[in-house]
């Protein structure tokens, strides 16, 4: 996966061509000169009305990444001076279960989306992460010297920290004001 443009405030996940859920193959094959292309992800397949008039497919830009602060799990990036914080979310890797490092892994190629439970996925050791920025010019600023591994940790039951939302003062009000008329 390669990560583009944060000069804008626009950050893209772009997949390597052959390793991507969204173009049906999910098979891993080491290569040193990829292609890359943006991530799209069918929403409605193309239709027909009754009449004959034709609806276009719809698709998602599973590419973008929202720039913002990291609280909650709406944004995937920020940063801080030099300092870039980027937060992937699991599909985009294909990663299926987290919990159990799976992942997407089947040598078939589709050529529609497959049904629900129909690839075949495994367990992996690690996750190969590296880092290299490069100006619009193409140029290398920072070169990474060797990839990172990064295990998954696994676990049986989430760790989760309760807290109250942001509406909450306001719900509180409204049934505080409503159980003072009874």
């Amino acid at each position: 996966m390669v990560l583009e443009d944060f000069g804008s405030s626009r950050l893209l996940a772009i997949a390597e061509a052959d390793y991507t859920r969204l173009g049906f193959s999910t098979a891993t094959a080491l290569k040193q000169d990829a292609a890359f292309l943006p991530m799209r992800k069918l929403i409605n397949k193309q239709r027909s009305l009754g009449d004959g008039t034709p609806i276009p497919a719809k698709y998602e830009d599973a590419s973008h990444l929202r720039y913002g602060t990291l609280v909650g799990s709406t944004n995937h990036w920020t940063m801080d001076g030099n300092h870039i914080e980027v937060r992937i979310p699991w599909t985009r890797i294909n990663v299926s279960d987290p919990s159990s490092a799976q992942v997407l892994d089947d040598e078939r190629t589709f050529y529609s989306d497959p049904l629900r439970d129909q690839l075949s996925t495994s367990a992996t050791d690690a996750l190969m992460i590296s880092v290299v920025a490069a100006n619009k010019a193409g140029s290398i600023v920072l070169d990474a010297t060797s990839n990172i591994s990064y295990t998954l940790p696994t676990w049986n039951q989430p760790v989760y920290q309760e807290r109250l939302k942001a509406s909450y003062p306001l719900l509180a009000a409204y049934f505080s004001e409503e159980h003072a008329h009874d």
